[in-house]
């Protein structure tokens, strides 16, 4: 018979609600498998299915972890702030953003720290990504609780260096970029943008080609307003971060942007 320890009983209780002994007896013949045990429960009627699966998460950390010429990050959404606070839920996020690293297709169980903790707590989003040689990884936690986790986590590799790129990841963190530049945005997100811009210019009953005037002038806006290097560095509004880099002769190659919740 397979052993089934306490731990994994009161993990599938935790997410069920089925009670204890159905809990054990599920796990049993399921031979241990979580999910398998959940599906169990419900074919016999005494699961509430995904009990705590089904309630928000709006909370949670991120967590960014750098080793050499890599780096992690992971969002890890829970209920309640209390819990973000709780030192285990802060060194779980550390393991993923550290684990993720290694693993890019790394996907954490949450079933034992759902067990410790007792509320519903789902991996949201994780990311690894390199620098070569010649690159430097720079970093920035905003809303920092404690070692490398906060509520948003900003990396960025580029080749200046690693002072520079704490401010450019500080702006990141603050102004929030979708791409370093024009050509790196998502090709249907520009697309829906200028959609909408030209349903809104047709609307003021203006010509055709005043409308076309329009839609270029305020396209153009809007890029500027989303891309990296056309955005007012936040330190120095006088000049955008494409002069900053420039400045420094040094350029963004990628960023990973992560904020709780968003």
């Amino acid at each position: 018979m397979i052993n089934i320890t306490a731990k994994e009983v009161q993990s599938l209780r935790v997410m069920t609600g089925a009670p204890m002994m159905d809990c054990k007896l599920a796990l049993v013949a399921a031979k241990g498998d979580l999910e398998t045990a959940k599906d169990w429960l419900r074919k016999k009627g005494l699961a509430q299915v995904d009990k705590k699966a089904n309630r928000d998460t709006n909370e949670g950390l991120v967590g960014v972890f750098v080793s050499d010429y890599s780096v992690g990050l992971a969002e890890i959404s829970c209920e309640t702030d209390f819990v973000a606070r709780n030192e285990t839920f802060q060194d779980f996020v550390r393991a993923v953003s550290r684990r993720v690293v290694d693993d890019r297709a790394f996907k954490a169980d949450t079933a034992e720290i759902v067990a410790t903790l007792g509320e519903n707590i789902k991996l949201r989003r994780c990311f690894a990504f390199d620098a070569n040689g010649h690159e430097t990884i720079s970093t920035y936690i905003h809303g920092a609780v404690g070692e490398g986790v906060g509520k948003i986590g900003v990396a960025v590799i580029h080749t200046g260096d690693d002072d520079l790129g704490k401010k450019i990841a500080m702006h990141i963190a603050a102004s929030n970029p979708k791409a370093v530049s024009v050509e790196q945005l998502d090709s249907e997100w520009v697309e829906k943008e200028k959609r909408l811009l030209t349903e809104q210019a047709i609307e003021s009953g203006k010509p055709e080609h005043i409308v076309e005037k329009m839609v270029v002038g305020r396209m153009n806006k809007v890029l500027r307003e989303v891309t990296l290097m056309s955005q007012p560095f936040v330190m120095d509004m006088e000049k955008t971060v494409g002069d900053l880099l420039e400045e420094n002769d040094a350029r963004v190659v990628d960023f990973i942007r992560l904020e709780v919740g968003a």
